[in-house]
């Protein structure tokens, strides 16, 4: 699983010894990009450090409603693809335009299991592979634009 930066906290020696956070990787104007927690993240774990995830911890966040409907969502998720570009995914398999594999199966088969779950009335199952699509599609967009566009 992955750590999403909603809420955290760091001694002040472990930003001195990885640095702040890159704020170029975050959110700007209606880009709903993210990255810089789990930037963060990669290089407290690559220093050797540890991450401590607290269970129990209670966030309340006040939450705007065009942050509740799906438009933002599918939104959100691309723009997220599109960060994932700069760090995650180093390590998978990839050939054609150093794109994963896996993300090319994921796309002929996402939409067959969205198919599914709507037929069988789990319309959330259905969404969800729905973001995932928009996150591998975010992803395949910013590395195509780095390849045919340099």
């Amino acid at each position: 699983k992955e750590l999403f930066g909603a809420n955290l906290s760091f001694r002040k020696n472990i930003l001195e010894k990885t640095g702040l956070f890159k704020e170029d990787l975050g959110r700007r104007g209606r880009q709903l990009s993210s990255g810089e927690d789990t930037d963060m993240f990669y290089r407290i774990l690559e220093s050797g450090m540890k991450i401590i995830y607290q269970p129990n911890a209670i966030v309340h966040h006040r939450i705007g409603q065009e942050r509740l409907r799906k438009g933002y969502f599918r939104r959100w998720y691309f723009d997220t693809g599109k960060s994932n570009v700069n760090f995650r995914y180093k390590n998978h398999k990839a050939h054609l335009f150093n794109i994963p594999d896996w993300m090319f199966v994921d796309l002929f088969k996402l939409p067959f299991l969205i198919i599914y779950y709507l037929l069988n009335g789990n319309k959330k199952k259905a969404f969800e592979y729905e973001l995932d699509i928009c996150l591998i599609i975010g992803f395949l967009y910013k590395r195509m634009k780095a390849v045919f566009l340099k």
